[in-house]
């Protein structure tokens, strides 16, 4: 939908989004933020994409719920974040709500999902 937010299909797949990841991955441990997770050894760990969307602006606005897992792969934390992406100046421009593990849980088996609506802003 021109203008509104779309979900991203296969955001494993999408470039763009993984260099927004590899940014967010490096400003997490910087960010204020209170999560209730250690935002600092982030570095060790991995960021998932578990749901994201995508707003065409005069660059790209993205809305994306990330699961922290360490290096095993269990799941350490989750959170919401909104980032704009101008022609490749990225900026983080929203760190949004912790999202629980059992309702990343229940996303990741395909019992739920999140909405675009359901980030600040």
């Amino acid at each position: 939908m021109v203008g509104g937010f779309s979900e991203i299909e296969k955001p494993e797949e999408n470039p763009m989004l993984q260099g927004v990841t590899e940014y967010v991955q490096t400003q997490l441990p910087l960010q204020s933020q209170r999560y209730s997770f250690d935002c600092k050894k982030t570095s060790e760990e991995r960021l998932r994409v578990v749901q994201s969307f995508q707003q065409v602006v005069a660059g790209m606005n993205y809305r994306i719920l990330y699961a922290v897992e360490n290096t095993e792969g269990k799941l350490k934390g989750a959170f919401k974040v909104q980032v704009y992406d101008r022609f490749g100046d990225v900026s983080v421009t929203t760190w949004d709500d912790e999202v629980s593990v059992s309702e990343v849980s229940n996303i990741l088996a395909g019992q739920s999902k999140l909405s675009s609506t359901d980030f600040k802003g």
